[in-house]
C-alpha cells in the first residue's frame, strides 16, 4: 500500500527471481536493488509518459493485466488463509501458463496428482 523501500523489494522478491532474467518495470526506484543484486537486465519505462498512452500502446499493458487478475483470482478466494498464499499463487501460475490448451492442462495436473510421492492420511486431511 505504501512506497515500497530497496529493502522491502528485496526481502519480498529475492527468493522468487532468478539471478539473470529480465525485469521489465516503471522505474520504481526500489527495482534497482533486485537488477543489482540478481543480475538483471532490465527494461525500464516512465510511469508519468506510459500513462498518457492508450492500453494498446502501453508497454506494460500485459502486466498490468496479469496483476488486474491475480487480484481479480486472490478476491474470488476472500476466505484464504495468509500461510495458503503460495499456493494459491502456484494456482494461478498454472493455470495463466502454457499449454493453454484446456485438456492438455488437464492431464498434466492428473500426471503430477498420478505421479506424485506425497502421501495424505485421512486423518490429516481433517486436522
Amino acid at each position: 500500500m505504501a512506497k515500497p523501500t530497496r529493502e522491502r523489494t528485496r526481502d519480498a522478491f529475492k527468493d522468487h527471481i532468478a539471478r539473470g532474467l529480465h525485469l521489465i518495470h516503471d522505474r520504481e526506484k526500489s527495482h534497482k536493488v533486485l537488477a543489482e543484486e540478481l543480475e538483471l537486465s532490465e527494461e525500464r519505462y516512465d510511469a508519468r509518459e506510459i500513462e498518457k498512452l492508450p492500453d494498446k500502446k502501453n508497454p506494460l499493458a500485459p502486466i498490468n493485466r496479469q496483476c488486474f487478475m491475480l487480484k481479480d483470482f486472490l478476491n474470488a478466494h476472500p476466505g484464504f488463509n495468509r500461510k495458503d498464499l503460495q499456493g494459491f499463487l502456484n494456482l494461478f501460475c498454472f493455470m495463466q501458463n502454457p499449454p493453454h490448451d484446456k485438456l492438455e492442462k488437464v492431464e498434466m495436473l492428473l500426471r503430477a496428482i498420478v505421479y506424485s510421492q506425497k502421501t495424505l492420511k485421512y486423518r490429516d486431511a481433517w486436522k
